[in-house]
């Protein structure tokens, strides 16, 4: 039994990117085996996590200095 999709209201959006992101994006795409429009998704929804996550491990960079930096100075 095939579950129907649920209707997601959707826009068109039309973008330039240069040959090398196509091609990277395309191969993505394939890899996943999903389609170019659905790993572009993908991008835009991950986009804000993945920022989030670098922040994240420069404050665990930096704190993890700061410690280290407090237990030289200890000894």
């Amino acid at each position: 039994m095939k579950i129907p999709k649920k209707k997601v209201e959707q826009v068109k959006l039309s973008v330039r990117v240069s040959v090398d992101l196509h091609a990277e994006i395309a191969s993505a795409a394939e890899a996943q085996a999903w389609s170019v429009n659905a790993e572009i998704n993908h991008r835009l929804r991950a986009g804000p996590i993945l920022s989030q996550l670098r922040m994240l491990t420069d404050e665990v960079a930096q704190l993890r200095s700061q410690i280290e930096s407090k237990g030289s100075s200890e000894k």
